[in-house]
């Protein structure tokens, strides 16, 4: 396992605290598959909300604040992850949809073992009720 450096924590936690903002609705309403090697099939919105850019570009912007740069990558795409490591791939799809009240956000760090990904909560926050 691959510890995050207690310094890094540190300043994502600072950076984390200083975002102000209110909860918000996110309507997963989009199957899609993810991965080029495995298959991962994720809900998405077909639309982000506002609330949800917002919250990106704060938590960005703060963590910029302590020298932490978001990784260089692709675009962000907000996704819940349904299944891993699936046989089967589909395109893009719409959904019943699914609405998830957002109320809070947290740091997490990944952990890899022999039985996969698991992921720890390092560290959650509110958000703003509406």
């Amino acid at each position: 396992m691959v510890q995050l450096p207690q310094a890094l924590a540190d300043d994502a936690r600072a950076a984390a605290a200083q975002v102000r903002q209110a909860g918000f609705v996110l309507r997963l309403d989009q199957a899609e598959c993810f991965g080029r090697g495995e298959a991962i099939w994720v809900l998405r919105p077909s639309a982000p909300p506002p609330a949800l850019e917002r919250l990106h570009q704060a938590l960005a912007t703060a963590l910029a604040g302590r020298r932490i740069r978001l990784p260089a990558g692709p675009a962000f795409a907000p996704h819940v992850t349904v299944r891993r490591r699936a046989s089967v791939r589909f395109p893009v799809q719409p959904v019943a949809p699914v609405d998830w009240r957002v109320d809070g956000f947290a740091l997490l760090q990944s952990v890899h073992g022999s039985g996969g990904v698991r992921y720890e909560v390092l560290q959650r926050w509110p958000l703003a009720a509406e």
